[in-house]
């Protein structure tokens, strides 16, 4: 093993990407509310799925397997 394997392994595991549909509905502290709806790029570390709205830049969290569970 190299000394750069080693290190990788030390750190935490990579998330992965997968591209989902998504929908923010946001509500900023002026009563502004975010009406995006499209495709995104989330981030997927574990049970975690996380993804930054690109018009208001919320960071939004929820569970992966509920996200990608059949039926």
């Amino acid at each position: 093993m190299t000394a750069y394997d080693d290190w990788k392994l030390s750190g935490p595991p990579e998330a992965d990407e997968e591209d989902i549909e998504a929908t923010c509905n946001h509500e900023d502290d002026e009563g502004n509310i975010c009406t995006f709806d499209n495709r995104v790029t989330a981030q997927i570390s574990g049970d975690r799925l996380t993804w930054e709205c690109p018009t208001c830049d919320w960071e939004h969290e929820e569970s992966a397997r509920d996200r990608f569970e059949d039926g």
